[in-house]
């Protein structure tokens, strides 16, 4: 459950150099990723805005005080923006794409089919990163979890037995609606 977490805060070292100061941001994909990225960047000093089409996840990062919308164009602000992709779908590629401002810097988390075109980045003069994984985040992300700034289970919808892992299994594959984040749990 740190592992969100520490690509949140991987994110943001490698923001940093493009962006020293907390900027206008937008999150594409309220998922546990998304809304664990929200929640660590306000942490921060930005105003994280979080963009998803399933209301139910825009429901969870909600009621962990985030800005949750459906995905369409919003101002969330003037100026460059950070604007993290974390949905994994060509739309919220799209989106981000829409989103991000001249001089932004557009961190792509997520491995959606699609990417942001070279005239976009070109007129637009973006910085374009990628994330993958947090390496060497864990001591910062445990210190995070331990001082109760960020909450991982917060984004958690199932538990199961290793007995029901079949189950979990199943239910994550066919109703990704229903499920934020499950976790087996029991006697190894």
């Amino acid at each position: 459950m740190l592992e969100p977490v520490t690509v949140a805060l991987h994110t943001l070292d490698r923001v940093a150099p493009l962006l020293p100061e907390p900027v206008p941001c937008a999150v594409i994909g309220g998922g546990p990723l998304g809304i664990l990225m929200g929640v660590v960047l306000r942490h921060y000093g930005y105003i994280p805005h979080v963009f998803e089409p399933q209301e139910s996840r825009r429901e969870r990062g909600a009621s962990l005080g985030l800005d949750m919308h459906p995905p369409a164009v919003l101002d969330i602000g003037g100026g460059p923006r950070l604007v993290v992709e974390t949905s994994a779908a060509a739309a919220g590629v799209e989106l981000a794409d829409e989103l991000a401002t001249a001089g932004s810097v557009v961190a792509v988390v997520g491995r959606a089919p699609a990417s942001i075109a070279p005239p976009s980045l070109l007129l637009k003069e973006l910085s374009l990163l990628g994330i993958k994984g947090g390496p060497g985040q864990y001591p910062k992300a445990v210190e995070l979890v331990a001082g109760g700034i960020v909450d991982p289970e917060a984004v958690i919808t199932h538990k199961f037995a290793w007995s029901d892992v079949d189950e979990a299994f199943r239910l994550n594959a066919e109703r990704p609606d229903l499920v934020g984040r499950a976790v087996l749990h029991g006697d190894w």
